[in-house]
Order: structure tokens, then sequence, then C-alpha cells
């Protein structure tokens, strides 16, 4: 009997651990990965925009420094920066280009709540999992 409650112990202390790390994975964020997805944007854009030379260096600029002031922020704080974002890139994107933008970061941000709710499905699914082991013990 004794055996059997360390086991459930140790069990979900190991599957706690498990979804602490998923989590941890999807959050940690090194500098080098906010420039690379600001540069990965700022070629999105590029493309999708058809962006100037001059336009290029003003809105890597901008993503840039956006993307490093959003990490680690609340969501109503980065709904604000984003918003800040779009007052300056609708400075240096004409018109079509701008209402553009607005089409694709809206499709961006769609995808994007999808992709969250399936990783969060996939952390709690393993959580559940873990819990019907310990509860079989």
């Amino acid at each position: 009997m004794k055996q059997k409650k360390i086991r459930r112990v140790v069990l979900s202390f190991f599957g706690l651990m498990f979804c602490f790390a998923v989590t941890a994975q999807t959050s940690t964020k090194t500098k080098k990965d906010v420039d690379d997805f600001a540069s990965k944007q700022t070629e999105m854009m590029t493309k999708n925009l058809s962006l100037t030379q001059d336009q290029v260096a003003k809105v890597k600029q901008i993503n840039l420094d956006y993307a490093r002031k959003m990490e680690g922020v609340s969501d109503e704080e980065l709904k604000k920066l984003d918003k800040e974002r779009d007052v300056e890139l609708k400075k240096i994107l004409t018109d079509s280009q701008y209402q553009k933008w607005e089409e694709n970061k809206k499709t961006w941000m769609d995808h994007l709540k999808d992709a969250w709710k399936k990783t969060k499905k996939k952390v709690g699914d393993a959580a559940k999992d873990v819990k019907d082991k310990v509860d079989e013990l």
C-alpha cells in the first residue's frame, strides 16, 4: 500500500514536470529568436506588400523594436503595442499596402489563435493522460 502511494506521488511529480517543460519550451525565447522573428516578419511583409527598399529598412527597424518590446508582456499590453506599431507602419506604407497588411494580419492572427488552442489542448491531454495513469495505480 505504501509503495503504491510512493509510486503515485513519483508519477504525479514527473507528470507535472512534463507539463511545465512543455509550457516552458513554448514560452522561452532568446534575443536571437526575437530578432529572427522580426526578420522573418519583414521578409514576409516585403514579399506580400511589395515594399520598396526604403520601406524595407524602416519596416525592419519597426518590427525589431516592437518584437523586443512585446517579449513577455501581458495580452493587454500586447494589444496596445500592436496598435502603436500599426500607427508607425501606417506612416510608411501606402494606403493599399496598409489595407493589405491589415487583411494579412487578421488571417495570421486567426491562424495563431488556432495553433495556440491546439497547443493548449495537447498540454491538457498530456496532463490528463498522466492523471489517468496515476489513477490506475
